[in-house]
């Protein structure tokens, strides 16, 4: 993307992003403003529609408190105290029964939403002493002969528990005669108010039947509301009004039809008289009426909800505006922007053309180094870099033509690219003559044909011993480099050569010498061992204490001697890789305990006590035993040479908490310095020469025990602390007793 491109786009993007955050920021406070009033006004509007259901529970309460003032109701309670007779006026019970009936009669013709009103007494079981129905063909006054006892029933009982001049709501349930269900199924809503005598004493109660549902439909009716309306009470029944004008059936909370409202549940867990509720769609605003003073948990809530979209339509406009807005301001910042970075990137593009048309590292003669602005800083940068780049490329150039090591490079088709003046004298070939020709020429069996057409190493290794030819054609062992370089879309090898011939004649060299000291020094050495052992226990206690001295002097030189052969001999066999190994799986308690059996005349020798601990009763690893021998004797050597007189080298051989086998020999002698620590397992490492010329050693035994373990696939670690003694341990990997290793 060209840098005009990159100005009109960071233009355009600096525009939206400021139309986004001033529009984002603006949208959110409208939004936040509006939801705050929008609920505000349906709180408003929710508390006056909770009124006029509420209205509906006053008139009820009303209702009962005057028909409990009307003089039949104390007449009846008089005329029954008195065998059937009032004292005051003496209306027989019949006579104020009846005028209770035609009050009961008046009052259901004026509340068509009632359809029971009953006078029910205290004794013999709760027996309604009058009651009026309203059926299909009118209002019906109750025979004596049809009255029922109600005394089981649990408005009944709450009545029994009201204090005089209070009224109770009984829960809402469906409607029940002689005891049973009315196939009708009316749920129904009754008011309760205890009637009390002169003397005090409850005499009965007045019951006034509600049909609910019919009660709610007609408040619906009455006030209309704008929006989806939901009536609901402490038992979970609800009843819904769509903002369509239709009234949704009533929901019995034992009954459902469908599952309620999620608000439902939410309503009759919270002890607030108010609270919003919102969903992805919807917001909803609940208020809560008591019902009942006497029952804190009787209550009759209304829900209005809301779709969110409605609620926020003001908001959305706003949205749409300020969208509408950042677009035109985007489209203008586009279009001024791209005429401003035409303008911008005149001079650029002049200075583009200058640097293409330019050749290797040659000054540019019509940069506009001249120019006070950010232009001509660059051209000036551009025109510094260049010189120090052409000052670089001739020093790297002198650096190549004159390193020690032959360095060239060939393209992936292996092409010579570059050959440097040590190549020219180790192969005898000039530059100019090998340029452009295959690398084959010089290393013939370095590359070979590739599955794509080009060539590729023969080795995968990166750095390996090849034959060189050199123009006389005469054949040289080299020490090659090779290392693979992308560039750009190209792909170069690099490689540095190196004559090894003197190396190479130095590795034969060694290998006599080697050889020479198995075959010459080794066997007679061996000899001369003998041959003092022999005169050392043939001398016994004859000859005079210089001579058993001077024997004994030369028998251990000639054991030192021995040791240092053989464990430099171990040594060429471990790095050439022809040390032999008789891996098998052997318990290393009993192999461990037989070495230090065999070893325990050596600690002796020093004054030095080797105790064994096992931790395990058995432990089996894979290895070799006569290896492990040495391994082992070497760190039991180490230990009794390093102890004091008197003290004990422990040996231990336990399980650690990965289930390998732990080996380790523990001592009391000086520790290992910490300058030599990093040290102690090279070739002939040693802390202190004259301690080690004292004790004896080659420094080549920890090397070779190092090297022995890990053919094992075990390690080697120490613990070590100057003045206390030191700990070295073999971790070995534990198999089954019948499993031997591949």
């Amino acid at each position: 993307m060209s840098l005009k491109n990159k100005i009109v786009m960071l233009a355009c993007i600096c525009a939206l992003m400021s139309a986004l955050l001033v529009g984002g920021i603006s949208y959110y406070r409208i939004e936040a403003i509006v939801l705050d009033a929008s609920v505000e006004t349906l709180a408003g509007e929710t508390r006056l529609l909770a009124q006029r259901f509420k209205f509906s529970y006053d008139q009820l309460k009303s209702d009962v408190q005057v028909l409990s003032q009307t003089p039949p109701i104390q007449g009846i309670a008089r005329s029954t105290r008195n065998d059937g007779i009032d004292p005051q006026d003496g209306s027989s019970t019949r006579i104020w029964r009846d005028r209770l009936a035609t009050i009961f009669s008046s009052m259901l013709a004026t509340r068509q939403d009632y359809f029971q009103i009953r006078y029910i007494g205290v004794g013999d079981g709760g027996r309604e002493l009058v009651r009026t129905n309203r059926t299909a063909s009118g209002i019906e006054i109750v025979a004596d002969g049809e009255l029922q006892q109600k005394g089981n029933e649990p408005y009944f009982q709450g009545g029994l528990e009201t204090l005089q001049n209070s009224v109770r709501f009984s829960e809402v349930s469906y409607n029940k005669e002689r005891g049973t269900l009315d196939s009708t199924l009316v749920p129904t809503a009754r008011v309760v108010m205890p009637v009390f005598d002169e003397e005090g004493t409850i005499f009965g109660m007045i019951v006034i039947n509600a049909h609910y549902s019919e009660m709610l439909r007609r408040a619906f009716e009455e006030i209309s509301p704008k929006e989806n309306t939901f009536v609901l009470n402490n038992s979970g029944d609800y009843m819904e009004y769509t903002s369509n004008g239709t009234i949704g059936r009533f929901q019995f909370h034992d009954d459902y039809s469908a599952p309620p409202p999620l608000f439902v549940d939410k309503v009759l867990h919270t002890d607030l008289d108010e609270e919003t509720f919102s969903s992805g769609s919807d917001v909803s605003y609940f208020v809560r009426l008591n019902i009942d003073p006497d029952n804190p948990d009787a209550f009759l809530g209304v829900v209005v909800r809301v779709p969110y979209q409605e609620l926020m339509r003001s908001t959305f406009q706003a949205r749409r505006d300020s969208l509408v807005g950042g677009g035109l301001l985007v489209l203008g910042c586009f279009a001024g922007s791209l005429v401003m970075a035409r303008r911008f990137t005149a001079p650029l593009n002049k200075l583009t053309a200058e640097i293409k048309h330019s050749q290797g590292h040659k000054k540019l003669e019509n940069l506009p180094l001249k120019r006070g602005d950010e232009i001509g800083d660059l051209a000036r940068a551009f025109d510094q870099k260049t010189r120090e780049l052409a000052a670089n490329e001739a020093k790297l150039t002198a650096i190549v033509d004159n390193t020690v090591d032959g360095l060239f490079t060939t393209d992936a088709n292996g092409t010579i690219e570059t050959f440097n003046r040590a190549c020219e004298g180790i192969f005898g070939y000039r530059a100019e003559d090998v340029i452009g020709r295959k690398v084959t020429l010089l290393m013939p069996a370095l590359y070979l044909g590739g599955p794509e057409g080009g060539v590729r190493p023969a080795q995968t290794k990166a750095e390996r011993d090849v034959e060189g030819c050199r123009k006389d054609a005469s054949v040289f062992p080299l020490d090659l480099s090779m290392s693979k370089i992308n560039i750009g879309d190209r792909i170069i090898h690099s490689g540095i050569v190196r004559d090894i011939s003197e190396r190479k004649r130095m590795e034969i060299m060694k290998d006599e010498f080697i050889s020479t000291v198995n075959h010459e020094l080794r066997t007679p050495l061996t000899s001369i061992q003998g041959s003092l052992g022999l005169l050392l226990a043939l001398s016994g206690d004859k000859g005079d204490d210089k001579t058993r001295k001077l024997l004994k002097l030369s028998y251990d030189s000639c054991q030192r001697l021995s040791r240092l052969v053989n464990d430099i001999l171990d040594m060429e066999k471990i790095a050439a890789g022809k040390l032999d190994y008789q891996l098998e799986v052997v318990e290393v308690c009993q192999l461990v305990a037989d070495i230090v059996e065999r070893q325990q005349s050596f600690s002796e020798k020093y004054g030095v006590d080797c105790v064994l601990r096992f931790d395990v009763a058995e432990a089996y690893v894979n290895l070799d035993q006569d290896r492990f021998d040495q391994a082992l004797v070497n760190l039991l050597s180490n230990a009794a040479k390093f102890s004091e007189p008197g003290e004990r080298v422990v040996v231990r051989v336990a399980m650690n908490p990965n289930s390998d086998v732990a080996v380790s020999v523990c001592d009391c002698g000086s520790g290992i310095p910490e300058a030599f620590r990093t040290k102690i397992f090279g070739k002939f490492a040693q802390a202190d020469g004259s301690a080690t010329r004292m004790k004896g050693g080659s420094g080549l035994g920890l090397n070779i025990t190092k090297k022995i373990i890990e053919a094992f696939d075990g390690t080697v670690t120490f613990q070590s602390e100057e003045g206390v003694g030191s700990t070295f341990t073999f971790t070995l990997p534990a198999c089954p007793p019948n499993k031997m290793r591949a």
